[in-house]
C-alpha cells in the first residue's frame, strides 16, 4: 500500500475516474477508499444537491469532464453535456466508449467506430470527426492542442500524437515511448523513455511546427521562468553528508536550447548525525528552491522541508514533518503554504517556521480520507463515510476550536470513492461512485 501511495504522490494525478479540463484542482489527493461508516457527527448542516446525473465508473478511463462552465459525463454510450450552475442539458451525443477530454471550448471523444470527434463544448456542434490512428487514448487538450498516446497509420509502436484542436490537422509525433510531461508556452515537453545505457532527460517540440527543438539529459522538469526552463540533473536523491550536499541543476534557454549548469548548496544542519540523510523532490520558486529531506535515501520517513535560498544566501523558512504519522510533501508552496498528508486520516499545511497548521479532517470521528482537493479558493474533503466537507483555508472555526479551518458546507453523498472535485461559480461539483452532483457552496 505504502509503495502505491508514494507513487501516486509522486504523480500528483487528479483523478482515476475524471476527464482531464481546464478547470482542474489545484491540487489533489487520493487515498486508498475502505468501507463507508456512518457517522452522527454533524459540523454544519448538509446542504442539498441542486441537482443529480448518473455516470459511468471506470478505475482507467474518465467519465466526467468539465469546462467553459459545461460538465461533460458519460452514462452508458451517451455523451452528454450540461449547465454547471443548472443540471440543464445542453446537447448529446450517442455511440461513445469511454475516454475523453474537456478544455473551454472544445470536447474530444472516441466514437465506438473508432472515429475522434471533437465539437464545441457549450453546443456539442461537430468541429471534425475522423479516424485518427490505428489506436487512440488518453486524450488530453494543452490549450488548443489536442494529443493523445496511440499507433500512427504505418507504424508498430505507440507514441504521443498531437493534432490541432480546431481542425484535427495533425501538428506533432514524438518518439516511441516518450512520456508527455506538459506545455510550456510554445514548447511542448516530453520525457524519454530510459533504456540500459541511455540517460533520462526531455524533449522539447515547437508547436507551431511540431519539429523537435532540443533534447537535454536531466532527472527532473522543474518549471520555466520567462524565457528559461530549469531541470535537475543527476543524482535525483542528493547524499548529504554531515547535513550538507551539493544539487546539480541546469538551465536551458526556451528557443536556442542552450544550457547552463548550475549548482546549489544544501545545508540541513537538523539532519546533520543522520548517517545516510537525502534530499529529493525539488520545487523551485522565485526565491527558493524547496527540498524534501529523508532519513536515508531509501527511507519514505520525510524529516522535513526546507528552503535553499536560489542567491546562495542559504537556508530559509522550514517545516518539520517529524510527529505526523508517516506525512507525505503533497506539493506547494500552494496558496502561501506547503501542504502534507499522512495517506489516512488528514491533510495538514504548514506556512511558519516549524508550524503545522490548520488540519484538514474528513467527517466524523474515525473516518478516513478518501480525497483532498484544493479548487476555487477552498479545500474539499471527501470521506470514507460518503460526506464531503468544503473548507476555507484562510479562516478558523470560533473557540473551542480556533486552530480548526472554518467548514462553510457540508453535502452528504452516497459514493466512498472520489474524484476531483470543483467549484465554479459558487457551487462545488462532486464525482462520486456512479453519479455527478451540484451543490451550492460558499
Amino acid at each position: 500500500m505504502r509503495a502505491s501511495l508514494l507513487a501516486w504522490l509522486a504523480a500528483l494525478a487528479l483523478g482515476l475516474t475524471s476527464a482531464q479540463s481546464a478547470t482542474s484542482p489545484e491540487l489533489s489527493f487520493r487515498s486508498n477508499s475502505a468501507p463507508p461508516r456512518l457517522s452522527d457527527r454533524e459540523v454544519v448542516a448538509p446542504t442539498p444537491a441542486r441537482w443529480t446525473a448518473p455516470v459511468g465508473y471506470s478505475d482507467e478511463n474518465r467519465m466526467v469532464g468539465v469546462g467553459g462552465g459545461v460538465v461533460v459525463t458519460l452514462w452508458q454510450d451517451t455523451l452528454i453535456g450540461r449547465d454547471f450552475v443548472t443540471g440543464r442539458v445542453l446537447w448529446k451525443k450517442y455511440g461513445y466508449g469511454e475516454g475523453f477530454a474537456v478544455s473551454d471550448e472544445y470536447v474530444a471523444a472516441l466514437a465506438r467506430t473508432g472515429e475522434l470527434l471533437v465539437a464545441d463544448v457549450k453546443t456539442g456542434r461537430e468541429r471534425w470527426r475522423r479516424k485518427a490512428a490505428l489506436s487512440v487514448s488518453d486524450l488530453r487538450w494543452l490549450g488548443g492542442l489536442l494529443t493523445f498516446w496511440g499507433v500512427p497509420f504505418g507504424g508498430e509502436q505507440p507514441r504521443l500524437i498531437g493534432l490541432e484542436g480546431p481542425t484535427g490537422r495533425p501538428r506533432w509525433l514524438s518518439a516511441p515511448g516518450d512520456r508527455l510531461v506538459g506545455r510550456e508556452g510554445d514548447l511542448l515537453l516530453t520525457q524519454r523513455q530510459t533504456v540500459s545505457g541511455t540517460p533520462p532527460g526531455f524533449t522539447a517540440w515547437d508547436v507551431a511546427s511540431g519539429q523537435r527543438r532540443w533534447r537535454v539529459d536531466a532527472v527532473a522538469y522543474l518549471g520555466r521562468s520567462g524565457n528559461r526552463l530549469d531541470f535537475q540533473r543527476a543524482p535525483e536523491r542528493v547524499p548529504l553528508t554531515g547535513g550538507v550536499g551539493t544539487l546539480n541543476l541546469l538551465a536551458v534557454q526556451a528557443r536556442s536550447g542552450e544550457e547552463k549548469p548550475w549548482t546549489l548548496r544544501l545545508n540541513f544542519p537538523e539532519v546533520k548525525t543522520l548517517q545516510g540523510a537525502s534530499a529529493s523532490q525539488v520545487k523551485l520558486g522565485a526565491e527558493c528552491a524547496w527540498v524534501g529531506v529523508w532519513a536515508n535515501k531509501w527511507s519514505d520517513a520525510l524529516q522535513l522541508v526546507g528552503c535553499q535560498r536560489r542567491d546562495g544566501s542559504g537556508p530559509g523558512r522550514q517545516v518539520g514533518t517529524r510527529g505526523m504519522g508517516g506525512a507525505r510533501w503533497l506539493g506547494g508552496p500552494l496558496g502561501g503554504r506547503l501542504w502534507f498528508t499522512n495517506g489516512e486520516c488528514c491533510v495538514w499545511t504548514g506556512k511558519a517556521a516549524n508550524v503545522l497548521t490548520p488540519t484538514f479532517t474528513p467527517h466524523g470521528p474515525g473516518e478516513r480520507l478518501s480525497r483532498f482537493d484544493l479548487t476555487g479558493g477552498r479545500a474539499v474533503v471527501a470521506s470514507t463515510d460518503g460526506q464531503v466537507l468544503v473548507y476555507h483555508p484562510d479562516r478558523l472555526q470560533t473557540p473551542p476550536y480556533g486552530t480548526v479551518p472554518l467548514v462553510v458546507s457540508r453535502h452528504v453523498t452516497r459514493s466512498r470513492a472520489f474524484g476531483p472535485s470543483v467549484i465554479y461559480q459558487g457551487h462545488l461539483l462532486v464525482q462520486g461512485e456512479g453519479e455527478v452532483q451540484v451543490f451550492p457552496t460558499r
